[in-house]
């Protein structure tokens, strides 16, 4: 996860599938996504006022009335867009009993999950 990513939560009840820069991301119910802003305006309009190109592109603008027979804006693709949730990450420094590559802090505090050295 790189600093300028954020994490978007699908609170739909449905599975999204989308695409940016040649990479695929899904987006299961109720589960966290790590993406790049970037991908995050191109697929859901993130910190765009205007949503219409990203409801057009996701196919959720407009839904076809049967009983006048026309095209009509479509509630239920603005509902459906503004339930994917934007959650910015923070990240928090913690001191590591070894504080440099040659130097060990206070032996006396293991910390075998983060070994990775035999002994």
């Amino acid at each position: 996860m790189r600093q300028s990513d954020i994490f978007v939560t699908n609170k739909n009840s449905f599975h999204h599938s989308d695409r940016y820069a040649g990479i695929d991301y899904d987006f299961p119910p109720n589960q966290r996504v790590a993406i790049p802003v970037e991908a995050a305006t191109h697929m859901f309009g993130f910190n765009c006022p205007d949503k219409t190109e990203t409801l057009t592109r996701l196919g959720w603008a407009m839904r076809y009335n049967t009983k006048i027979k026309q095209y009509e804006d479509n509630p239920q693709g603005i509902q459906k867009l503004a339930n994917f949730v934007f959650t910015r990450a923070v990240l928090v420094e913690e001191v590591l009993p070894e504080t440099s590559a040659g130097e060990v802090g206070n032996a006396s505090i293991p910390s075998p999950e983060l070994s990775l050295c035999e002994e």
